[in-house]
């Protein structure tokens, strides 16, 4: 018997009648849709008065948050370089260090630029290995290897994040494969990352009337042949406007699952549109 064991055991217990769960979520679709906007939002709404909020950005994405104002409340900006940073925060979180103990929430934009950065960044150390290790690799083409090196690289590293005890949003963009819109993650890193994910959503902008100008803004939470989508949040429909996803997300951690009414099949028609099926009599 090893009582350490068990006494650490016990000392990670909790009562799950009484224990809240963290957001881990993705929101993915177009450049331009307002998935920055929206995951700020969100952030505002869920991360605890007396907690900040950590925003990790690879490309200046937060510069639409500008035209909202409060978004950027209590938001400490990171410019990304590496997924080592992502690891130095969780290890930085599980220390306690200051202030990363003062951490409520996570935003992550774009995650699957990190991705793709990652890939580079392995094709050219690859490609740096002395001459008869390299396999005369081109550092600008990756190859097999290296996308399934970075694809352990993220896994282990997004573990890292969700395990700690605090909200995490990762935005990305979206690809079309087989006619399918997915998050644009490289090989097949989209269902790992997701296995550590509560929700995956796909935010579609539609305009409205004639002057462009305005959009109708709606969430795909459950997967179509036509869109990946992932929930775990019930009380869910299989897609709703933008701010009412953003509602339930923040009634649901609140509050806990809410009953599931039978919702219609329905098939994504073009991209931000939708039909109900109809039955083959």
């Amino acid at each position: 018997m090893r009582p350490d064991i068990l006494q650490a055991l016990e000392a990670s217990a909790s009562d799950l009648s009484e224990t809240s769960p963290n957001f881990k979520g993705l929101i993915y679709g177009k450049g331009g849709a307002g998935k920055t906007v929206w995951a700020m939002k969100l952030a505002q709404r869920i991360t605890p008065p007396n907690k900040r909020i950590v925003y990790l950005d690879t490309a200046e994405n937060w510069v639409s948050s500008v035209n909202h104002p409060g978004t950027r409340d209590r938001t400490r900006r990171y410019q990304f370089q590496g997924i080592t940073q992502i690891d130095a925060i969780a290890q930085a979180m599980d220390e306690r260090v200051d202030p990363w103990d003062k951490t409520g929430c996570i935003i992550i934009d774009e995650h699957t630029t990190v991705n793709w950065m990652d890939v580079i960044n392995v094709t050219s150390a690859r490609a740096s290995l002395p001459e008869g290790r390299n396999e005369n690799k081109n550092p600008d083409e990756p190859t097999w290897p290296d996308r399934n090196i970075s694809l352990n690289r993220m896994r282990k590293n997004l573990l890292s994040i969700t395990r700690q005890p605090v909200h995490l949003i990762l935005v990305g963009h979206e690809a079309i494969e087989k006619g399918s819109f997915k998050p644009d993650y490289s090989l097949s890193v989209a269902p790992r990352m997701e296995d550590q994910l509560h929700f995956v959503g796909r935010l579609t902008a539609d305009p409205v009337g004639t002057d462009q100008v305005n959009y109708t803004r709606r969430i795909q939470s459950h997967p179509s042949s036509k869109a990946h989508a992932k929930s775990r949040i019930g009380g869910l429909p299989f897609i709703d406007d933008a701010d009412k996803v953003a509602d339930r997300i923040v009634e649901w951690l609140n509050t806990g699952a809410a009953p599931v009414a039978e919702q219609p099949i329905i098939v994504l028609n073009e991209p931000g549109m939708m039909m109900e099926e109809e039955d083959d009599e």
